[in-house]
């Protein structure tokens, strides 16, 4: 076939009783007074409809289809006569610039110029017109209604005849305009079509959206929608075409912010578009680790993007991960990794026993966005600030005094060791331990000292039971 072939799909082995289609070349397509499709016989030969020749011819020469019913015509006749063979059936005439159909009125239609005989032509595409004007009912004549037979006809309704564009065409402020829906030069979509909400009319200027079948999707390196252009052609974004694909066979779009990689590498490179890239399951990327990250495994470059399963994107051997290297110095303690130091990772705070406690976060966790630690709590001294009267010291923060029957006390004004009872707080197995009368609660351990004349008030503790 010349600028054209036969269709792949569903045609492979070409076998007795198979159908093939023809394919024409951009800017072609079947001749509409040919054969579209062939089929194979027993004999091991081709044959066509009405053994018609099979030809693509170029788009700019063959007009849209004419449904006759818009000419008010009869006894067509058309030049050559294979165009004119599926009037009975489909009401429809397709010409080329050389190619012609004759007609007549119908009984109660005359043509503008008052005579009864036509002709259809196809002067320019993608318009056919009649010579000598549509045929309109005589009382749109005697109403002395002139309308633009090349895109609309008179229609009496009810005894009051009006223009009404003609099918394919649609009304606007200056006139009836051709649809681009209706040129034949819509892009066609397999799996899918146009989204009809908003997209009805189909005129210059307006935009349509790719709508695809259940199951289906637009294709990221096509096109998701087209515009219909003033030569009544459709364009798309970069002149990609619309198509729609298996939802099945497209994983979820990938974030390379969350990758931890750089030097991103990918078959095609159309699926890499900003910091996104979206793969089907035939295709793949490779990328490094940035400085500073590594994955599980311990690689660092040549880490492959696939997208197996249809579904997500999967790193190989995993991500890259950010290094956060060793916990934080502290004084008086240490941070101890669990798990490693990849991002993810945590480590906790041990403060030296009995000399330090922990201030503000015991745990830290290693950041994959930033490559560090988040803020690290430290270890503080609780005797640091705490000065003790007498022959009383400080322990975890707390005065206290030496011997079994001893106390730090601080009352009748004086600072100082003084009978009483000391009581360590988890022999209790008590919470909620409120104490009074000046009695002092901290560091693990109660002192209850005894009254005296200058402060006879007895100092006691309340607590409940733990569970």
């Amino acid at each position: 076939i010349s600028n054209g072939a036969w269709a792949h799909e569903g045609c492979l082995n070409r076998v007795p009783g198979q159908t093939c289609d023809v394919i024409c070349d951009t800017g072609f397509q079947p001749n509409p007074s040919g054969a579209s499709y062939a089929t194979c016989g027993t004999d091991g030969t081709w044959t066509t409809a009405d053994n018609k020749p099979v030809s693509c011819v170029s788009t700019r020469i063959i007009c849209d289809a004419v449904d006759i019913r818009t000419l008010n015509g009869e006894k067509f006749s058309c030049t050559p006569v294979g165009v004119g063979s599926d009037i009975a059936n489909t009401f429809l005439v397709t010409l080329t610039t050389s190619q012609h159909c004759d007609y007549s009125c119908k009984p109660g239609y005359e043509t503008p110029s008052g005579g009864e005989a036509n002709r259809l032509l196809c002067p320019t595409a993608p318009q056919a017109t009649s010579r000598n004007g549509a045929c309109q009912p005589d009382s749109c004549l005697a109403a002395e209604i002139h309308c633009d037979y090349t895109t609309e006809m008179c229609t009496n309704a009810e005894g009051s005849p009006f223009c009404e564009c003609l099918p394919g065409f649609v009304r606007r402020s200056n006139g009836c305009i051709r649809k681009c829906g209706s040129t034949g030069l819509e892009p066609q979509i397999s799996h899918g079509g146009w989204e009809s909400n908003g997209c009805d009319n189909k005129v210059p200027g307006e935009t349509c959206a790719v709508a695809c079948d259940a199951g289906f999707q637009p294709d990221h390196l096509g096109a998701s929608q087209a515009t219909c252009q003033d030569d009544l052609t459709w364009t798309t974004p970069n002149n990609k075409q619309p198509t729609c694909i298996s939802s099945s066979t497209v994983c979820d779009p990938f974030d390379t912010n969350t990758s931890g990689g750089e030097n991103f590498v990918c078959t095609p490179s159309g699926v890499h578009v900003g910091n996104t890239i979206t793969l089907s399951t035939t295709q793949s990327c490779t990328f490094d680790c940035k400085s500073g990250h590594q994955t599980a495994a311990g690689e660092t470059v040549a880490i492959s993007l696939s997208c197996p399963s249809g579904t997500q994107v999967t790193p190989e051997p995993g991500p890259c991960l950010a290094n956060c290297g060793p916990g934080p110095t502290v004084e008086g303690g240490s941070w101890t990794a669990n798990h490693g130091t990849l991002a993810g990772a945590t480590a906790t705070l041990t403060c030296d026993n009995g000399r330090f406690w922990v201030s503000g976060a015991s745990t830290i966790t290693c950041s994959q966005a930033s490559g560090t630690w988040t803020a690290p709590g430290s270890c503080v001294d609780p005797c640091a600030n705490v000065t003790c009267g007498g022959s009383g010291y400080c322990s975890n923060g707390v005065c206290r005094c030496d011997g079994s029957n001893s106390v730090y006390s601080v009352t009748g004004g004086v600072n100082d060791c003084a009978p009483g009872c000391p009581v360590a707080e988890e022999i209790l197995r008590g919470v909620n331990i409120q104490c009074y009368n000046q009695a002092i609660y901290g560091g693990g351990l109660i002192q209850l000292a005894i009254g005296t004349d200058t402060h006879p008030e007895t100092q006691y503790c309340t607590y409940e039971c733990q569970e």
